[in-house]
């Protein structure tokens, strides 16, 4: 059993299933709670906050593992306290612009920085302590379920029913970035500020930004397209089907994640492959069972007023599938600095989904998102395995052909230590 709980891919696994599950009863809850159409209002918003705090965190904290790789004394650190300063300057203006916005959007300005600490704090701790991160993880997922139930049970709905929902995630972040002080045991010392190394993290992370931003659009920017020629209410319809699809990939991040940490540490790629295969069965075995019980499931979990949303959902997972590749490849890219390449890969697979959404939205509404946004995940992924394989000498048949070895390979996936 020790041996077990010390595996990074069993901890991080059985942390995924229980964050998933948690934030699909939030997710339940914020449906029912703000109804199809203020739940479209709220997708809207939480992508623009998303889109903005991925271009404020610079993309420093994606070259924390090409530093550490460095082995520069004290690293870590100086991170840490390069990006609390950074957000310190950030805060600060957003509260000066608070002054002159009102309402909603008071919180969406104040929240935006501090999502860009989380998240970089997310990566560093991921890094670092994997278990200690996924820990971080649950505790917090459990606090904002339990404000969640608080507002979905005793908070009528209202006209302010979104601001409640904002000011849940605003309180979520804080706990967060509490729980990683006291977990990793962060201390702050101005003399730990490097100011050369945060340009050059900034300068080095400007592309890897630019790769995470543009993979973000390709998740997000159909829902802002979508805004342009639909009601909020079919956005809420869409965006259902849309995050029952992304929990598949939540698996996929808990395999990404280790990955990430590993190879922070050495720059290898054997269980690489055997990981992508593993994921790709996994969506499609969820896609078989979704194309026959997801109205079921919708219907049970959201109620009738959701249940358009399963088309949706199979149509995307379909996509999964290949945004499971890029996502269990994309740690050897970065790893090995690898950017000029994500960077291509992942403008061609953006821009067809920007170009074929203004295209096919018009005229066939959220089925058009979700047809091309398929279309993209797939092009991407495919794109990615073809460059892997050409670089590690692998065969598409690699990742897609169960082997006898494959079985030993996944019962000593989680049963060695880390």
């Amino acid at each position: 059993m020790k041996k077990i709980l010390s595996n990074n891919y069993f901890v991080s696994l059985v942390s995924k299933i229980i964050t998933t599950l948690i934030a699909v009863l939030n997710s339940i809850m914020i449906n029912r709670y703000l109804g199809p159409t203020l739940k479209g209002e709220y997708t809207v918003i939480i992508n623009t906050i998303a889109i903005l705090v991925l271009v404020l965190n610079l993309g420093i904290y994606q070259t924390y593992p090409i530093f550490k790789k460095k082995e520069l004394e004290n690293v870590k650190n100086i991170f840490l306290n390069n990006i609390f300063l950074l957000f310190v300057i950030m805060f600060s203006v957003a509260i000066i612009i608070s002054f002159f916005i009102k309402n909603l959007f008071v919180l969406v300005i104040l929240l935006t920085p501090l999502m860009v600490l989380s998240r970089q704090l997310n990566f560093i701790i991921l890094v670092e302590k994997p278990n200690t991160r996924n820990l971080i993880n649950i505790l917090d997922t459990l606090f904002y379920f339990g404000i969640i139930l608080i507002v979905y049970f005793f908070i009528p709905f209202s006209a302010d029913s979104l601001n409640y929902i904002i000011s849940a995630m605003f309180a979520k972040e804080i706990i967060f970035v509490l729980l990683s002080v006291i977990f990793f045991k962060i201390k702050f010392n101005y003399k730990d500020i490097n100011i050369k190394i945060l340009f050059k993290s900034i300068k080095m992370g400007f592309i890897p930004m630019l790769i995470v931003l543009l993979l973000n659009l390709n998740y997000k920017i159909d829902t802002l397209i979508l805004k342009l020629f639909v009601d909020y209410y079919y956005i809420g319809i869409y965006s259902v089907g849309v995050l029952l699809a992304e929990q598949v990939w939540l698996v996929t991040d808990a395999f990404k994640e280790i990955l990430f940490s590993r190879m922070a540490k050495e720059a290898g790629y054997s269980e690489t492959v055997f990981v992508a295969k593993i994921n790709i069965y996994g969506v499609w075995i969820v896609m078989f069972l979704m194309l026959f019980l997801g109205k079921y499931i919708i219907n049970f979990l959201y109620g009738q007023e959701y249940v358009e949303a399963h088309y949706i959902t199979v149509i995307m997972l379909f996509g999964v599938s290949g945004m499971t590749i890029y996502k269990i490849l994309y740690p050897y890219y970065l790893a090995n600095n690898l950017r000029t390449i994500s960077l291509i890969i992942l403008a061609i697979s953006t821009s067809i989904n920007i170009i074929l959404n203004f295209i096919l939205i018009p005229f066939f509404g959220i089925m058009g998102a979700a047809s091309v946004a398929a279309i993209s995940y797939m092009v991407c992924g495919i794109a990615y395995m073809i460059d892997f394989n050409k670089r590690t000498n692998s065969k598409i048949s690699d990742f897609l052909l169960i082997k006898k070895t494959d079985f030993k390979k996944f019962k000593s996936l989680f049963s060695k230590g880390e």
